[in-house]
């Protein structure tokens, strides 16, 4: 499956699910960064792609930002091509705001 035929049927399974449009745009938006940056189809994504994504990518980010972007992947993975490569991912700890 190439990169557009995935992201069109994400785009479906989003639509389907009555997610936000700013839902849809996220989550689209994640899967086409990973798939850019692996260069890889669809179905060859490991955990190791992803994870070399997050080091490259996501270090200086909020722990919100780094949690939408592994749910978009989990949701996309998990829905379209029944697998979950974030899988032994961890979650980073919820960041305590000071006020």
């Amino acid at each position: 499956m190439n990169h557009q035929e995935f992201l069109k049927k994400l785009e479906t399974e989003l639509k389907i699910s009555k997610y936000s449009k700013y839902t849809i745009k996220n989550y689209i938006g994640a899967n086409v960064n990973l798939l850019e940056f692996s260069k890889k189809s669809p179905e060859d994504i490991k955990i190791d792609d992803i994870k070399a994504y997050q080091a490259e990518n996501l270090l200086d980010k909020a722990s919100k930002s780094i949690v939408l972007f592994l749910s978009a992947i989990r949701y996309a993975y998990s829905n379209i091509l029944q697998k979950d490569p974030t899988i032994g991912i961890k979650r980073p700890k919820k960041e305590i705001k000071i006020r």
